[in-house]
């Protein structure tokens, strides 16, 4: 039997630890292990990775609070050689503390992130060779929300392509945003925002590959909300509420990641202080139920 490997580049943290960028490494299925791992960018702070749709880009972001003379934190695009190292192509300043997250569009020529502590949304243009070029559109959110230390200002913490549209997870005001696009940019004052629980605190979320609905995991309140999408991939009506603990759990947590698979049966849901990786089954009508909750085998999944 062909031993089943593929590659794998991770993105760290590194003030107060002792990585120092991204990593890449072969993981072995079978073993569950990732084998002969090397330093191929050194980066601060390299905490989310994203390919182009050809994957032989990578596009950081550098989660930190001022890069060089610029406040804010930056992102930067590599190109990946045939012997996994990374070749640097070239960085922008986001001029937004913090970034977390960033996805790009269908076509891979629009770059869109996150900038959890100012909270605020920045567009980048990408060129046919994966440099990202200067930015060329900022979103700021304003408000706050009901838990006085999380959620004491805007906090955009998640950013997703789908249907020529960019959809916004705001854990600071309790919202998900939904931006159309017009000639590379986002249309502000079309704007729909749709509501989740007060103190809830929308992290991540996912859309189901076949039906009309979207799986939205909440940090603080560590449940998983299932919203209805109407027929223009908008969203309609919120179908569940699912909590991702389980019920004799005493102590704090926070969801962490979420994901769903290709056939969209099983979501997976991490956990952060309960250190452990929810499985929930989904139905033929997009709900979804507890399978199991499985230790992480570490600390603080993300």
């Amino acid at each position: 039997m062909t031993k089943k490997t593929f590659p794998l580049f991770i993105g760290t943290y590194t003030e107060n630890s002792k990585s120092d960028g991204i990593y890449a490494g072969i993981f072995d299925t079978e073993t569950g292990k990732i084998e002969k791992t090397t330093l191929v960018a050194k980066i601060v702070n390299p905490s989310y990775l994203v390919f182009d749709k050809e994957r032989r880009v990578i596009f950081s972001v550098s989660e930190i609070s001022d890069f060089l003379e610029h406040a804010g934190g930056s992102v930067s695009s590599f190109a990946v050689q045939d012997d996994m190292s990374l070749k640097l192509l070239g960085t922008q300043p986001t001029y937004g503390a913090h970034p977390c997250h960033l996805c790009l569009s269908a076509d891979s020529r629009t770059l869109f992130v996150a900038n959890y502590t100012d909270g605020s949304l920045c567009v980048f243009p990408v060129s046919a060779t994966g440099i990202i070029e200067p930015l060329i559109q900022t979103i700021q959110h304003e408000g706050c929300g009901t838990n006085p230390k999380r959620q004491e200002q805007a906090h955009v913490h998640f950013v997703s392509f789908a249907s020529n549209s960019v959809c916004v997870a705001d854990l600071g005001l309790d919202k998900i945003f939904w931006y159309a696009m017009r000639d590379e940019k986002l249309v502000e004052n079309s704007c729909i925002e749709f509501s989740m629980p007060l103190g809830s605190g929308p992290r991540h979320f996912v859309f189901h590959p076949h039906y009309p609905v979207l799986y939205v995991l909440q940090e603080l309140s560590n449940q998983v909300i299932t919203v209805q999408l109407d027929e223009k991939g908008e969203p309609l009506l919120t179908k569940q509420i699912v909590s991702t603990l389980p019920e004799t759990f005493v102590g704090e947590s926070t969801g962490a990641a979420i994901r769903i698979n290709k056939e969209g049966t099983r979501l997976f849901v991490s956990n952060r202080g309960h250190d452990s990786v929810t499985v929930f089954g989904v139905s033929k009508d997009g709900m979804i139920q507890v399978m199991g909750i499985y230790p992480s085998g570490g600390e603080k999944p993300t």
